[in-house]
This record gives structure tokens, C-alpha cells and sequence, in this order.
């Protein structure tokens, strides 16, 4: 998640220009960081950032990335612009009968950023769904990358699918670098016996509504992670 005020943490990476196919390595950008978050993450040996490459889409794609604003998704678009799946999607999560406004809407597919929000989840489709906030293109690798907090030197290997499902299904660094700090703050390092565990909760969406197979799933896990700690 960016700091509060924080622009868009693929910002100022090598610009990419719209619908540019670059190379697969380009230069970092002599512009300053904008703030502590870019700062750290940057590339400062002078060498390229790899992975940073627009990827290609045909022009109906392209079409529909133009016309989606920040914060919208596919839903905003004509209806001849609405890829086909799209509406077969929606009407298959709604055929149980429970009302749309109660189980988060129909699936998104393409979407933009908000570049003075926290961006999405990553998740390996993330560079093929998420639109840059300011650019008509899709994220890239990188963008992606960073956006979990990968610092622009980290190497990557694989094919194009196999980085995007490592990105999307990696904890991201900085998280796990400030829990292990807190653990280190407040541990004891005694060893203690009987300890028991407390369960805290699950927050598995953002929406106030939900499929009844997540309901299900959420609440098999409550009871299976009580009776673990109790």
C-alpha cells in the first residue's frame, strides 16, 4: 500500500510512451523521487530496470483502456465494447438469486488505478487487468513488482507468466520486513508452555456483501481456527 499522499509508485520508472513496445531493460529515470517509498525501492548502481516493457494488445483492448477512467473498470464501458465473458460471468454469480448489491457486483476485468489511492491487490493477472493510472496501457512487470514492494534490482526468473504469478503470489517484502521487525521488538525469545493462540479475524473482502460459497468457506475457517486455538 502507498504512504497517505503518495503518488503512484511506478511513476517515475522510464517513461513509457502509449502503446511503445520498448526493450525488456531501459534506465532509470533522472527524475528526483517523489517520496521515502520510491527512494528505497530505486535502482542506484546505474544499471537498466529490467521488465519494464508495455505489453502488446490488439486495438479493441487498447480501445477499451482509453475509454476507462481512473477508479472504473470494465462495467463502465459501451456494451459493445464489453468483452463477451464479461456479462456470462456476471449472470453465472447471480443465478442462485441473491441480489447483485449483496455480493459485490459483477467481476471487474479490466480496471484502472487511482494514483492518489492504494492500489489493488496484486495477484498474477494483475498485468494483464490493471490499467496505469495515467498511461493507456497496461502495468507493467516492474510496475507490478514495485507496487509489492520489490526493490527495481530484484531478478526475476521465468517465462512472462511464471514472474507474474511469483509477483502476484509473494507477501510482499516490506510487509514481511515490518512484521519481522515488530516480532523482534516484542518477543521474549522464553520459551513458554501451554500458550495458546488467539484468532483475530479474517477480512476477506472489501465489499459489505458475499457469495455464499466465500460465506461458507469463512466460516468453516472460523470454526476450524477456534477449536485450533482454544
Amino acid at each position: 500500500m502507498l504512504e497517505k499522499g503518495a503518488s503512484f509508485p511506478g511513476h517515475y520508472l522510464a517513461h513509457l510512451a502509449t502503446g511503445s513496445s520498448p526493450s525488456r531493460s531501459l534506465r532509470q529515470t533522472a527524475r528526483e523521487p517523489q517520496n521515502v517509498y520510491q527512494a528505497m525501492l530505486r535502482r542506484t548502481d546505474g544499471r537498466n530496470v529490467l521488465l519494464h516493457h508495455a505489453r502488446q494488445v490488439n486495438d479493441v483492448i487498447q480501445q477499451r483502456i482509453s475509454l476507462i477512467g481512473q477508479g472504473e473498470t470494465m462495467k463502465h464501458l459501451p456494451e459493445e465494447l464489453q468483452h463477451a465473458s464479461f456479462s456470462r460471468r456476471a449472470f453465472r454469480r447471480v443465478m442462485d438469486g441473491t441480489p447483485t448489491e449483496k455480493r459485490g457486483g459483477a467481476p471487474s476485468g479490466l480496471k484502472r488505478l487511482v494514483a492518489a489511492q492504494p492500489a489493488l491487490t496484486m495477484t498474477s493477472a494483475s498485468p494483464v487487468e490493471f490499467i496505469h493510472p495515467v498511461h493507456d496501457r497496461l502495468l507493467t512487470l516492474r510496475e507490478c513488482a514495485r507496487i509489492q514492494s520489490f526493490p527495481d534490482w530484484y531478478t526475476f526468473s521465468g517465462s512472462w507468466t511464471s514472474i507474474a504469478t511469483q509477483i502476484g503470489n509473494a507477501i510482499p517484502p516490506l510487509f514481511m520486513y515490518k512484521l519481522a521487525a515488530h516480532i523482534q521488538g516484542v518477543a521474549s525469545w522464553s520459551r513458554k508452555q501451554d500458550t495458546r493462540g488467539r484468532w483475530l479475524g479474517i477480512k476477506a473482502t472489501k465489499s459489505e456483501g458475499k457469495s455464499p460459497i466465500l460465506a461458507a468457506m469463512l466460516a468453516r475457517l472460523e470454526d476450524r481456527t477456534h477449536a485450533y486455538t482454544r
